[in-house]
């Protein structure tokens, strides 16, 4: 990711998010930060002013008690899905700085450090002390063991976040690929099979914003639709096994296409 610094008329941490005035000044940072890096037509620029408004929402506590705000974003393959997220992360580390902490998974390429399960990744992504996590030679135990009651990891990651004053950006990569062979079938029943990310994304405590990307040929009939497990795995799918699996994650489907013709609000006269 870029660390290019975003110009601002003062210091980020000065401006007052309990104001409105402050909180369209960062979502307007954001966004100034994402357009020095893309180009963004009109269904991206909306996509990414939904996302910064939702983030700066978060920032200001304005979450706390709603559910349904997370992403996922649909589209095809090669459509730059993966560049957008890879600026709207850069966009939030620069810009929020200590505001939050930014948490980036690609499913595939994390796949080893999420056999533990998401909300240990997040855990030690974001800092928790190894004392906290009760790790045994790396590997967690007690409470946070994967095994262990579900309730148990989520008190004690949002108890952390609470005393820390930690508010969560979480980015997902290819969504879809913890229902391929990068996973072994405990793995992607652990990380997606509803319990760890549905339970994230349902927390009402305002301590986390999700968004997620996934490829729709796949993931859109995967999530929306009955899709016959046969089918499914013959398209390499090996771990899906109903559409239930992310029927309930409660996040907010958004689609994009590839960049074609301007809009007529687009167009240059």
């Amino acid at each position: 990711m870029g660390n290019a610094q975003v110009g601002q008329s003062r210091p980020v941490d000065e401006v007052d998010v309990v104001t409105e005035d402050g909180r369209r000044e960062l979502q307007d940072e954001l966004l100034k930060h994402v357009d020095d890096k893309i180009f963004l037509d009109s269904s991206r620029r909306d996509l990414l002013s939904i996302m910064a408004f939702d983030i700066v929402r978060l920032v200001s506590g304005q979450l706390e008690g709603l559910n349904r705000y997370n992403l996922l974003i649909l589209g095809r393959k090669s459509i730059s899905k993966t560049t957008l997220l890879e600026v709207a992360e850069s966009a939030c580390t620069t810009v929020l700085g200590d505001r939050v902490a930014v948490v980036s998974i690609e499913a595939s390429r994390d796949a080893d450090q999420l056999k533990h399960g998401l909300f240990l990744f997040v855990a030690r992504a974001i800092g928790c002390p190894v004392g906290f996590l009760g790790l045994v030679n790396g590997r967690p135990s007690g409470d946070w063991a994967p095994d262990g009651a579900l309730s148990k990891r989520i008190k004690l990651l949002s108890a952390f976040m609470k005393q820390s004053k930690k508010k969560v950006v979480i980015f997902v990569d290819e969504l879809q690929e913890v229902y391929t062979d990068d996973y072994t079938s405990e793995e992607s029943k652990l990380v997606l099979k509803v319990r760890e990310l549905q339970n994230l994304v349902g927390l009402a405590e305002g301590l986390f914003y999700v968004v997620a990307t996934g490829n729709s040929s796949y993931l859109h009939t995967l999530a929306f639709c009955e899709m016959k497990i046969e089918d499914a795995h013959a398209k390499g799918m090996i771990h899906y096994s109903g559409a239930r699996d992310l029927n309930s994650t409660k996040l907010r489907p958004m689609w994009i296409g590839p960049i074609g013709a301007l809009t007529q609000s687009e167009t240059v006269t």
